[in-house]
């Protein structure tokens, strides 16, 4: 039986700290992530092949996901009248319970929360588009939410705007740093 190697405090660090011949080639950019992400795709198409080819990769998701989600939000109802309270949990029913909420009519809105999650674990990100509908659509709510992966935000376009706004891999945000607009591949 081997004895337990106690750890002087005084000579314990981290290894990513240390300058040894380990870490001489390690290169460390002191910049934030989105700017340290040379080529986002390229991550995010390794990421998803080894969620696809590997079983640990793919467990690991799930368990991400599950572990975050959980049931997933869900709607309490605080309102001063029994009326409005009854109406309200059936309209979040007809809507959110059903295939209503998604724009492609696939899931209801705790497999939305899924889905994003999933997509935010796997790609780094996820878009949620809002997408109005008119009363005559025939919807519980006339509103939708479109799940995209990062793929269809258009990361090529860079620099300042005539606007004093500034474009950093297809988000537009104001000089105050608020994002202000998606830069979108057509046709989604």
């Amino acid at each position: 039986m081997k004895k337990a190697q106690v750890i002087d405090f005084k000579t314990r660090r981290y290894d990513a700290a240390s300058q040894t011949s380990r870490t001489s080639g390690w290169y460390t950019p002191s910049t934030d992530a989105n700017s340290a992400i040379t080529y986002p795709q390229l991550i995010r198409n390794r990421a998803r092949d080894l969620a696809r080819n590997n079983h640990w990769a793919n467990k690991g998701l799930t368990v991400i996901v599950n572990n975050t989600i959980g049931y997933g939000i869900r709607a309490t109802w605080t309102a001063k009248n029994a009326r409005a309270t009854k109406q309200a949990r059936a309209l979040w029913k007809q809507w959110a319970e059903s295939t209503q909420c998604d724009s492609q009519g696939l899931t209801n809105f705790y497999g939305i929360q899924q889905a994003v999650m999933r997509g935010v674990a796997e790609s780094g990100e996820c878009l949620i588009r809002l997408r109005p509908r008119y009363v005559s659509d025939g919807l519980a709510v006339p509103f939708q939410l479109q799940v995209l992966e990062p793929d269809y935000l258009y990361e090529y376009n860079d620099g300042v705007l005539a606007n004093g706004n500034y474009i950093q891999r297809g988000i537009e945000y104001n000089p105050l740093g608020k994002r202000v607009a998606y830069y979108l591949y057509e046709g989604v």
